[in-house]
């Protein structure tokens, strides 16, 4: 009888069971710098471009966040083009992320970052992964992380 609660209490601990707040799922919305700079390497890694740190960044994101969170990507541009989302499973968003080859010209951040904004609403976590820190004047979402994937100096 002991070994049996026992196994009952292992498989409790597990499942991580979660008793509070069983309907809220984290949605994480991720702002991607379009720009063509993106598809470059930094010095010394002629492997690996801006584009595919960025890509890991979202998959280690996804892998710290709730089993059911959702998604939403967008890209930076004249105007922000929603690569996946509003709100869609991680498995749906992967698909799109994989296809996504940045080639825009220098633009402006800021139309994609207050769509953002406005779909991370309260309970989101809202991320911007860009190959430079923008410049210090530039007004920036309260809670948006802002991670460069070009330079080791990151979340601002």
């Amino acid at each position: 009888v002991l070994e049996l609660l026992a196994a009952l209490l292992l498989a409790l601990l597990l499942s991580e069971p979660r008793f509070g707040q069983l309907d809220q799922v984290s949605h994480l919305v991720v702002v991607l710098d379009n720009s063509a700079s993106m598809m470059g390497t930094p010095p010394g890694e002629a492997s690996r471009s801006f584009r595919d740190s960025s890509i890991q960044e979202v998959e280690t994101r996804i892998g710290q966040v709730q089993r059911r969170s959702v998604v939403t990507l967008i890209l930076t541009g004249r105007r922000p083009v929603m690569l996946a989302g509003p709100a869609v499973p991680w498995k749906e968003a992967r698909s799109r992320l994989l296809d996504w080859t940045p080639a825009a010209p220098q633009h402006d951040f800021q139309p994609a970052w207050d769509l953002a904004a406005q779909l991370c609403e309260e309970h989101g976590q809202l991320l911007f992964l860009t190959d430079h820190i923008p410049a210090g004047d530039v007004t920036i979402p309260k809670q948006m992380e802002i991670v460069s994937v070009g330079d080791r100096k990151s979340g601002v």
